[in-house]
């Protein structure tokens, strides 16, 4: 057992041994022959051992008495890099090494074995004055000879044996005239498959012959993509992945050498990501690609995925890489999928999906807020509602995990402003959302976003961490004012536009239905009593246009559990100047537009509603109406009672 630290590389990646097994793995490198053999087959080639500077060396690595498993992908005729884990020692003080050294093993000593410093290295090229010995470890390459795992895996008495031969050194061919050739190895030749490779053995190969040197190829085979021609010019552009050994002769007059020549392409990798956790709603539409769930190198090619075990929620199928369908029932499940590369490199990952049935689960046990009770009389049955219900930003604290019910509505946005005859636009409802959640133990952060000023939009209302469902909701969009187009944004609906001589403005536009509804037009007219701004946007109604001294906002969304809710109502749109009559603000605590050359109104606190726009005059300035601020309520159902 060697005391030096030592790997295997192929391809520049090292090769892993099992965990623990280093503690047991012994070492041995051997010379292949003894001086006076002539030639021993590698690989089908003739190799020169008549001069002890042309051996080779064999190495050995054994492990023997652990339960790890063996070496994974070592297998014969794969070249591989081995930084040598014993030290080969030449004559000192200064000597042309070999092999390259592995960094920093190189060192001199004197004659009673001492270290000495002051060792210089260029290359292969070492000094150390006063050192009888220079000693290093070798870096060399190796094909695999052979290899072996001696017991099933897992056992006490498990092992494995694997046999390297070394590439290094130089052959050399002698003819009967006294004519010398020396080929030289070129070294292990990393190439990328797709890329243009070219390689010259000309400058390899050395003769005394004073003839010109041709080369060809005696056995194995160059990588799929490339050639060789007569002057030993290898090119091409390689096609495949992989480890080729190609023996190549160079002959001049009447003598030969033949050298091995190994190149290697790193194999495409998949890797799986390991298991991936899945969640899904029933009757939802779900999508997931498998190719987000591997790690592939080395190739752009998509690997092909089959279901092998296990199962996937009903409503779901594979195709291409992508699982997708509408899941139609609760359950948990898992499934295996292998992914494999079309150069034939396979890896299996797992996704588990769950999604347990909400009866299965108890209901939260939760504070904060101010405490609410409402009573739903619907059906001939009493069902009682508990509530934390948060006007103003606070913390909601989970005592026991469970599904909540909440109702969330962003601010509103404020009533547009005017300062000419013209009416302004009413501003539009906040964001609204009510849905059901699990919420596990902890606290969450509540924040109760304001309705906007006068002309400004309302502000957004949050809980949770981020990327918790339903955490964000949009507040309102102001109003327009004069000739201006109301605005419209994703999370809120439409504001109103507002009113003037020569233009009206256009009602926002709300991005998503999920959002709310549209804002009305203001209204266009010579005559300044109809210079009406166009009503905001509500949840569920579009605000009106501005006419005849009335814009009304949109209605807001009544919670039928508890009658006294009303949500995200649009606010009106100013009057004309002279107009008696204000815009009506929507239903849901949106603000009433002002007549003649009032201002707008306030929508209701805590409403998310819209303000309503200011009133057109004669001269002056006339601010819209504030939008109404958001709010929170998470709800525990507590008792049924007929």
């Amino acid at each position: 057992m060697t005391q030096f630290p030592w790997k295997i590389t192929r391809g520049g990646q090292e090769i892993y041994f099992p965990e623990g097994s280093r503690r047991f793995v012994s070492v041995s490198v051997e010379q292949i022959a003894g001086d006076g053999r002539l030639d021993r087959a590698i690989d089908g080639s003739a190799i020169w051992l008549g001069d002890a500077a042309f051996r080779r060396h064999a190495v050995t690595l054994s492990c023997q008495g652990h339960t790890t498993a063996p070496v994974f992908d070592v297998w014969p005729g794969q070249v591989v890099t081995l930084e040598a884990p014993v030290e080969f020692a030449v004559a000192g003080p200064s000597a042309t090494l070999a092999y390259d050294p592995v960094a920093g093993s190189v060192y001199g000593v004197d004659a009673d074995d001492n270290r000495l410093p002051g060792t210089t290295v260029a290359g292969r090229v070492v000094s150390c004055p006063g050192a009888v010995a220079l000693r290093y470890r070798p870096v060399m390459q190796c094909v695999v000879a052979s290899r072996n795992a001696d017991k099933t895996q897992n056992r006490a008495d498990a092992g494995w044996t694997i046999r390297l031969e070394d590439l290094s050194g130089a052959e050399t061919g002698i003819g009967e005239d006294g004519d010398t050739i020396t080929f030289a190895a070129p070294g292990l030749q990393n190439y990328t498959a797709g890329e243009a490779f070219s390689l010259s053995l000309s400058g390899s190969v050395t003769s005394s012959t004073g003839l010109p040197i041709t080369f060809d190829i005696v056995s194995g085979a160059l990588p799929a993509g490339l050639t060789m021609n007569s002057a030993g010019v290898i090119s091409g552009t390689p096609t495949a992945h992989g480890v080729s050994v190609a023996v190549v002769r160079a002959q001049s007059g009447g003598v030969a050498a033949t050298q091995t020549v190994p190149f290697y392409d790193a194999l495409p990798t998949i890797t799986s990501n390991g298991i991936s956790l899945q969640e899904y709603a029933v009757d939802t539409a779900y999508s997931l690609d498998l190719n987000t769930l591997v790690d592939v190198t080395g190739t752009d090619e998509e690997p092909v995925f089959a279901l092998v075990s296990g199962s996937v929620p009903t409503g779901l199928s594979l195709a291409d890489g992508v699982l997708s369908g509408t899941p139609t029932s609760f359950g948990a499940v898992a499934a295996t999928f292998s992914a494999t590369l079309p150069t034939g490199q396979s890896t299996e990952l797992t996704v588990a999906f769950f999604l347990q049935n909400p009866d299965f689960y108890p209901d939260a046990v939760i504070l904060g807020g101010t405490a609410q009770t409402w009573v739903d009389s619907a059906a001939f049955l009493n069902t009682t509602y508990d509530a934390c219900d948060f006007t103003a930003s606070g913390v909601l604290t989970v005592l026991q995990a469970g599904w909540v019910e909440y109702i969330i509505v962003g601010g509103g946005g404020g009533g547009g402003s005017v300062s000419s005859t013209a009416g302004g636009g009413g501003g539009s409802a906040g964001g609204f959302r009510r849905e059901r959640i699990y919420l596990p133990v902890g606290t969450y952060t509540v924040t109760i976003g304001g309705g906007g000023g006068p002309g400004a939009a309302g502000s957004i209302t949050s809980f949770g961490a981020v990327g918790l469902t339903g955490a964000n909701i949009f507040g309102g969009t102001r109003g327009g004012t004069t000739s201006q187009a109301g605005v419209g944004s994703s999370g809120s609906s439409g504001s109103g536009g507002g009113g003037s001589a020569t233009a009206g403005g256009a009602g926002g536009v709300a991005s998503a239905s999920d959002y709310g509804s549209n804002g009305g037009a203001g209204n266009t007219s010579s005559t300044a009593a109809s210079q009406n701004g166009g009503g905001g946007g509500g949840f569920s109604e579009a605000g009106l246009p501005g006419s005849n001294g009335r814009g009304h906002g949109g209605g807001g969304v009544k919670v039928r559990l508890w009658e006294t809710l009303v949500f995200c109502g649009g606010g009106g749109g100013g009057a004309g100047n002279g107009g008696s009559n204000n815009g009506a603000g929507g239903a849901g605590g949106g603000g009433n537009g002002g007549s003649s050359n009032a201002s707008g109104a306030s929508a209701a606190a805590n409403t998310g509603g819209g303000g309503g726009g200011a009133g057109g005059g004669p001269s002056g300035s006339r601010t819209g109406g504030q939008g109404g601020s958001g709010r929170a309520i998470f709800i525990v159902k507590r008792r049924t009672a007929s």
